[in-house]
């Protein structure tokens, strides 16, 4: 989808407001397949399609297209005596927005809701894994969740706890 079809289609959405749960639904699962990032090497792009992709999420959400699933999310303490690297800190997550970028299909996002929801948004045909590590008040913890199709699946328990990612966040 290029940068000209998503500002268009940014502004169809509202049209989905009246629409059946059924239909809004599929409609916003067509937009999720669709829907991806400019691959890494073309920055200038990447910086001009956030925004848009950001908004374009948000309105799905708000208008009911899509929905923020609840998911399972394998969670292990790890000793409290482990360290983990100061440069694998994920900054930035506090502003709404596309704030990590994973792959091209699938980036941690902060919704600009009442809840302040964050969210692994993963569109195409991806399927994976993504595991990452939450320090908060209880200890450390390593979370793997699995996916196996696209989707926004609600990563709220991150809203007060720092968030860590290995080398190898996604595995596909």
């Amino acid at each position: 989808m290029n940068y000209y079809e998503l500002e268009s289609l940014s502004s169809n959405i509202s049209k989905s407001k009246n629409w059946s749960p059924h239909r809004k639904n599929m409609y916003g699962q067509k937009i999720l397949h669709s829907l991806h990032l400019p691959k890494a090497h073309h920055r200038s792009s990447r910086i001009r399609f956030i925004p848009l992709v950001t908004q374009v999420i948000e309105q799905l959400i708000y208008l009911e297209n899509l929905t923020v699933q609840k998911t399972e999310i394998i969670s292990k303490t790890v000793a409290f005596q482990t360290r983990i690297p100061q440069k694998l800190l994920i900054k930035g997550k506090e502003n709404a927005g596309i704030f990590h970028i994973l792959h091209e299909n699938c980036w941690l996002e902060r919704l600009d809701n009442d809840y302040q929801n964050i969210v692994l948004v993963v569109t195409g045909q991806l399927t994976g894994e993504f595991s990452f590590f939450s320090q908060d008040a209880d200890g450390l913890k390593l979370h793997r969740l699995s996916f196996n199709k696209v989707g926004i699946f609600d990563l709220s328990f991150l809203q007060n706890a720092s968030l860590y990612l290995p080398t190898l966040a996604l595995k596909l």
